[in-house]
């Protein structure tokens, strides 16, 4: 995979949690994704339990813009 798909798919990542849109989500998350955090009790697993976790945070959260993009606005400026 390409720089530039990457950054597409971060972009596209990050817009989703913006949005608040779950499915925009997990349309880039692989299956076999594991998340761990010192937020909850175990591992966050697969496309079910990030969707599960997502929900929870944006309930717990609801502000419009969750996050920023940083990170991939850096990455594009290293290239």
């Amino acid at each position: 995979m390409s720089d530039q798909d990457n950054i597409r798919i971060a972009r596209q990542s990050w817009d989703a949690w913006n949005a608040h849109d779950v499915d925009g989500v997990l349309k880039v998350l692989d299956e076999k994704h594991v998340w761990e955090t010192d937020t909850l009790p175990a591992p966050v697993v697969g496309r079910d339990g990030y969707r599960q976790a997502m929900q929870m945070y944006l309930t717990a959260f609801p502000r419009p813009a969750l996050f920023d993009r940083p990170a991939i606005l850096l990455a594009e400026t290293m290239r």
